[in-house]
């Protein structure tokens, strides 16, 4: 952080770990420039770009709590996505 500051000195950097609708929220409210979240986002609002991608495996036994309905909802995707996202610049930001 050290080296940023000093090679960036009018740029304030505050780094937030929040869960993706707080993230969400806090763009939406301008309270961050850009937030890294994991999908879903709201597309409507924000625009993304995928930084990671990377196939995600769950392993268990036969007949084990994996077969459960709210277990493979949890872990129902095949792969997951690390994503930047911003706020969508409204008609009249964009000159």
């Amino acid at each position: 952080m050290a080296g940023f500051r000093s090679e960036y000195p009018g740029i304030r950097l505050r780094l937030v770990e929040e869960g993706g609708k707080i993230v969400e929220r806090l763009l939406s409210e301008s309270k961050l420039d850009l937030g890294f979240v994991v999908l879903p986002v709201d597309e409507q609002a924000f625009e993304t770009l995928t930084l990671a991608e990377r196939r995600l495996f769950f392993g268990g036994e036969g007949g084990s709590s994996a077969r459960s309905e709210r277990i493979r909802a949890a872990v129902g995707f095949k792969r997951g996505a690390v994503y930047y996202v911003q706020k969508k610049a409204s008609p009249s930001t964009i000159a």
